[in-house]
């Protein structure tokens, strides 16, 4: 018998598992540790995503792209034996941790697969703006109040640090934050040329720089201005309507932010030191700190090619994810995870191109283009953002990739796989 959908509007059950997955206060129940915390986060999303699809009324269905995520698995099954002395609930953990993110796809997939077609996807802008808003909301209260006990229930990381307030967000690491509005780039980008809300998406544009500017994180730095770079150089040789006006646009907000820095009183004294210290051939501690762990995982992970660093056990944490890989699970977790972000890049990148081609030929509407945009340009900055952590597998940061993930998947098979010749009239401004 066929379930009956309890949702009216086919925006609420994707709303409701993005809202849970960014805004539920994981550190809510005092007194339980940090890491058990977030750990219970990846259950307790993937298993909502799982109800909100029973009352969806959704029929539970796994894309064949899906097994990419399965990768780990092989990994897994290629070094555990080989230590299986010493294997504990570290180790197991791992192993469902893959299984959670697959359980999550799957459920969010078939959410989408059920509410969403090339008609309708366009909407789910709308639903992004929402969550856009609610973070840089988030982020504004942080600046105003610092470190309360009721902010603390979203974020246990410091806000007031020496070198000033640097706003995490709900995603605990800024670089984690910086990762998350990378993905709206696209869409704040072209919306401001190409919409009728052209100045309320400048503005949001620019509180979302100004974040990324307040984190304080060289690699956001570095990442985003590489992801800026690449977006108008894909836009370019894609045949993008808009790109000419997009170029002028990042003069314009060179500018804007040099203002904002000029005026704003903004303390950048951790950059100027940072730079000074780099001249005089020393580093910070953040550099310092990186420079040790590479040593350490390379050392490492070459001397255990086969099968990894035993000093993984001990708690030993490396803040790269290509260098992490290689540090816990030798020479074939570097290769794994280097094909896993490589076919992530290129999956949204041929869906992305594709997606624009359709766009010109008003074969689908403008703004399910601006999604697949979305999702590859995120897919480009998860491999910046891997140099300096494992963000595909870290607290909420890693749920996200997820849902980009899902969301590639699904706006190929139904917005762009499923396009026929004759469907032109599916447009939208």
């Amino acid at each position: 018998m066929q379930r009956i959908n309890v949702f009216r509007s086919a925006l609420m059950p994707v709303a409701l598992i993005l809202l849970f997955l960014c805004y539920w206060p994981t550190y809510i129940v005092p007194g339980l540790p940090v890491d058990a915390l977030q750990k219970a986060h990846y259950v307790m999303v993937a298993l909502f995503a799982v109800l909100i699809g029973w009352l969806n009324g959704a029929r539970l269905v796994m894309p064949k792209l899906a097994l990419l995520y399965l990768l780990p698995l092989a990994v897994y099954l290629l070094v555990f034996p080989q230590i299986l002395a010493v294997t504990t609930f570290f180790h197991v953990g791992l192993i469902l941790k893959v299984f959670t993110f697959s359980l999550f796809i799957v459920a969010l997939y078939s959410v989408l697969r059920k509410s969403f077609n090339v008609d309708n996807t366009p909407s789910l802008t709308r639903l992004f703006y929402l969550i856009l808003l609610l973070q840089l909301m988030f982020v504004a209260l942080q600046l105003v109040f610092g470190d309360t006990t009721w902010l603390g229930w979203w974020n246990h990381k410091e806000v007031v640090t020496p070198w000033g307030k640097r706003a995490p967000g709900t995603f605990d690491w800024v670089y984690s934050t910086c990762y998350f509005l990378t993905f709206f780039i696209p869409m704040l980008l072209l919306n401001s040329v190409r919409s009728r809300y052209k100045f309320f998406n400048a503005i949001l544009l620019g509180a979302v720089m100004i974040v990324i500017l307040l984190s304080q994180s060289k690699t956001g730095y570095l990442a985003t201005v590489l992801v800026f770079l690449y977006l108008l150089i894909f836009m370019w040789f894609s045949g993008a309507v808009g790109a000419g006006r997009i170029a002028l646009l990042y003069l314009l907000m060179a500018v804007f932010l040099l203002l904002v820095l000029l005026y704003s009183g903004i303390e950048l004294e951790y950059i100027s030191n940072f730079i000074d210290m780099v001249t005089r051939g020393s580093t910070d501690g953040s550099t310092y700190t990186r420079l040790y762990q590479t040593k350490l995982a390379v050392g490492e992970g070459l001397a255990y090619w086969f099968r990894g660093s035993p000093d993984v056990l001990r708690g030993v944490v490396i803040e790269n994810a290509y260098l992490d890989y290689l540090f816990r699970y030798g020479i074939w977790g570097l290769v794994q995870y280097l094909l896993f972000i490589g076919l992530l890049v290129l999956l949204s990148g041929m869906v992305a191109y594709r997606a624009v081609q359709q766009s010109n030929a008003k074969l689908i509407p403008a703004q399910t283009a601006v999604i697949a945009l979305c999702c590859h340009i995120s897919m480009v900055a998860l491999a910046f953002y891997s140099l300096s952590a494992a963000t595909a597998d870290a607290y909420k940061s890693s749920m996200w990739t997820c849902f980009v993930f899902t969301l590639t998947i699904f706006v190929y098979h139904y917005a762009l796989k499923s396009v026929q010749p004759d469907s032109g009239q599916n447009t939208c401004g």
